[in-house]
């Protein structure tokens, strides 16, 4: 499984995601494709026709691709979620694209690999998240929590529900909630040897890092600007 962390409008996914179609391998964006850094280079035309080619993938190959969302990507569609770089000049153009396109993306996705259960969201579910927000996610048992965020955010009748609890941000990042959503989170409201949900090993990104990935026993933060595999074993490594 070929796992692709926040891409900002980099380019670094391309090579690693044609070679692992050709393959047949199974891929995993972890969101945040939009929203560049202001240091790098924006592709000529913008981020609307990198944003479109990600979505075409995913239809052009349904069962091997999954696309998750990012808070740079939602903001978009509920700007009390927050977020720097916010693109005034294309908001209306993600915002079409993220609606029209609701069903080729997803909030979470769980996969077992080697024997072990994967848990992927954009930054990391905490647990007393989930108990804070039980009112509108229910008492969730771990096995439970990729398909409740994914059944609220299809359902249209529950997105904005969704929506309003995503927006929860921690102090790590400038927020007032104890807690942090899965998009939301900071690696550094991990504890190094916390388990926050028995029985997975979880993966997100978010938290870029200059010198490479976080990983621990528990948990892989992946944002550092390159593409890493899952092999059959369960063992993450740099493409």
């Amino acid at each position: 499984m070929i796992v692709i962390p926040d891409i900002h409008g980099r380019t670094f996914w391309k090579k690693p995601v044609t070679k692992a179609l050709e393959d047949g391998e199974n891929i995993i964006f972890l969101g945040d494709y939009v929203d560049p850094y202001e240091y790098e280079e924006v592709p000529k035309g913008g981020l609307v026709p990198l944003l479109e080619r990600v979505i075409r993938i995913k239809r052009n190959h349904p069962e091997l691709v999954t696309l998750l969302l990012g808070n740079h990507d939602l903001h978009y569609l509920d700007e009390n979620l927050g977020g720097s770089r916010y693109d005034f000049s294309r908001a209306v153009l993600y915002n079409r694209l993220l609606k029209d396109n609701a069903d080729a993306f997803r909030i979470a996705c769980e996969r077992e690999i080697g024997g072990r259960k994967f848990l992927f969201t954009h930054a990391g579910v905490k647990r007393g998240w989930l108990e804070f927000e039980d009112d509108y996610l229910g008492t969730l048992a771990p096995e439970d929590v990729c398909s409740r965020l994914n059944e609220m955010w299809l359902d249209e009748d529950q997105r904005q529900t969704l929506l309003d609890i995503l927006a929860d941000t921690s102090p790590s990042r400038w927020g007032f909630q104890r807690y942090g959503s899965p998009i939301w989170n900071d690696v550094e409201d991990f504890a190094q040897d916390a388990d926050e949900l028995p029985g997975y090993y979880q993966i997100f990104g978010h938290s870029q890092k200059e010198k490479g990935p976080i990983i621990r026993e528990h948990y892989a933060c992946l944002d550092c600007r390159r593409a890493f595999l899952i092999d059959s074993l369960g063992i993450i490594q740099n493409i």
